[in-house]
């Protein structure tokens, strides 16, 4: 069994650590006008915004994407979020750009994935119920899944 050694992941890895590994990965900035204003940068990001008045939330992008406009670090900082996967990337107003968290699939997104994942598995030749037993559905559901797939004539 492998281990992960990935500083930055949550599975095993303590606060301080992440904290830490997080403070590591981030690149000298000289001059970046984003120092010790944690508080209006972290108001545009998801979690915060929840908690804040629309107003609020706006009136801070507007501050953060402005210290950005003006910031000496900003082409290092935008090499330094180009070279994230977008899982990696932090979200909120970072090198004068707005990064948002990925949109949650839908229902219907949910339940073609499955019927896709039904699909691939069949071709390979499993039969509804060792299909049922690898994802956990019922042969029911992967029969139905499978059958609304089918092209009607």
């Amino acid at each position: 069994m492998s281990q992960n050694t990935d500083p930055t992941s949550t599975a095993h890895t303590s606060l301080p650590e992440m904290l830490a590994a997080l403070a590591a990965a981030l690149p000298p900035l000289p001059g970046a006008r984003c120092l010790g204003q944690w508080e209006l940068f972290d108001a545009t990001s998801t979690p915060w915004r929840k908690r804040k008045p629309p107003a609020a939330v706006r009136q801070a992008r507007h501050d953060a994407l402005d210290a950005c406009a003006q910031c000496p670090a900003l082409m290092a900082c935008r090499d330094w979020l180009d070279n994230l996967t977008p899982d990696q990337q932090p979200h909120g107003v970072v090198a004068g750009r707005i990064i948002r968290p990925p949109a949650t699939p839908t229902a219907a997104d949910r339940k073609t994935q499955r019927a896709e994942r039904f699909a691939a598995l069949h071709q390979k030749g499993l039969s509804y119920r060792a299909i049922a037993t690898a994802t956990g559905s019922s042969a029911g559901t992967v029969r139905r899944a499978l059958n609304e797939r089918q092209p009607t004539a």
